[in-house]
Formats: structure tokens, C-alpha cells, sequence
């Protein structure tokens, strides 16, 4: 179960991160929407009152993460979306409700090695969502000739552990990456080619 009380160190970085919030100092119209019209976005969207209804105790993600995976493939409208995690819950039903015409496949961490299979048969991904950063570099290496000009790819956890710290900083600095969004509890990955190379920090609390 998720613990709804702010930590100490939730509260360190709310802080260390001020400066960072609501677009301050975000120059890129892209940039900048994805800000106020995505993430700190607050409009009580059609599905959210019947997934309240389904609320899980158990789930690992607060109300609040769980509705912005929403927002982010609302965003996106996806086709075709991956996601990949064990202990899902309530998140499952989040981003499949934001899209439900969309070709959802769902994996186990374990079972990263049928991407190969699936996208023998899809040309594109237009939602990637990795819900342990542990194995981040490994769903990203698979998946990366299946992004297109408008896939985002949405990762937990890139602050969970060193190994997934690390891989983070490489993919933001892949050169068809074009711009991320540090969460801090999620990075955002986004490869639409005409944007400039930039790596925001993003005070999501």
C-alpha cells in the first residue's frame, strides 16, 4: 500500500526543486504545455470518478500518479501502447482507461524477452510505460527502432537505485532522445525531431 503521509526527504526535494515548478524558467511552447496543460493540469476528466470506484488499497502509486499516466496517454493518444511492470493494480486500469482503442500488450518484467516477437508484428509504439527502472536500459534497447516521431516513453523509479539513476543519464543523453521531464518519481522521454535537445527537472510533488 502506497503511504499518503509526505516523508522528510519528499519534502527536501519539494524545496531543493522550487524553482522548478509550473513552467518557471521553460522557454519551449512544447516544453511548457506539457507542463501546465499535462502534468500540473488539474480538470477532472470523464473516467476518473468509475477508476475511484475500483480504488485499489494495495496499489504502489499515489491518486495522483495514477491519474497523471492517465493525462500523459490522453495527451499522447496512443495506437498502439506497451506496458511493462508486475505489480500494477489500479495503474493498469489508469492507462488503459485514458485510451481504450488503443492496442494495449501488457509484460512482466520477466518477460522482456517476447518485445522481440510482439514488435515483429508492429511497425510502431506510440506509449511505452516501464514501471521498474531496473530494467529500463533493456526494455529501452528493444524498443528504441520501434519509437516514432510522437512515442513517449514514461519510466518509474529512475531515482530507485544507482544502477537506474545511471541508466537514465544515458538515455537523456542518446541522441534520439530529444526531451525529458525529471520527476523525480518519473522521467519522460520524448523523440519528436524537430524539438531541441533538453533535459528539464520538474518540481512534481
Amino acid at each position: 500500500m502506497y503511504n499518503s503521509s509526505f516523508s522528510f526527504s519528499r519534502v527536501i526535494r519539494w524545496f531543493l526543486r522550487f524553482r522548478k515548478r509550473c513552467g518557471y524558467g521553460i522557454h519551449s511552447p512544447f516544453a511548457f504545455n506539457i507542463v501546465t496543460g499535462v502534468i500540473y493540469e488539474k480538470g477532472h476528466y470523464y473516467a476518473y470518478d468509475e477508476l475511484l470506484k475500483q480504488s485499489d488499497s494495495s496499489s504502489q502509486l499515489r491518486l495522483k500518479d495514477n491519474r497523471l499516466l492517465f493525462k500523459l496517454v490522453n495527451n499522447i493518444n496512443p495506437s498502439q501502447g506497451l506496458i511493462v511492470g508486475d505489480k500494477l493494480g489500479i495503474t493498469l486500469d489508469y492507462i488503459v482507461a485514458a485510451k481504450r482503442k488503443c492496442n494495449w500488450h501488457q509484460l512482466r518484467c520477466n518477460e522482456i524477452s517476447k518485445l522481440h516477437s510482439l514488435f515483429e508484428q508492429h511497425s510502431c509504439v506510440d506509449f511505452v510505460y516501464i514501471d521498474d527502472a531496473s530494467i529500463l536500459t533493456d526494455v529501452y534497447d528493444i524498443t528504441l527502432p520501434y519509437v516514432g516521431e510522437h512515442t513517449l516513453l514514461v519510466v518509474r523509479g529512475i531515482y530507485d537505485s544507482q544502477s537506474s539513476t545511471d541508466a537514465w543519464r544515458i538515455i537523456q543523453s542518446d541522441t534520439k532522445v530529444r526531451v525529458t521531464f525529471d520527476l523525480y518519481d518519473f522521467g519522460l522521454v520524448y523523440f519528436e525531431s524537430r524539438l531541441n535537445k533538453e533535459n528539464y527537472i520538474i518540481n512534481y510533488f
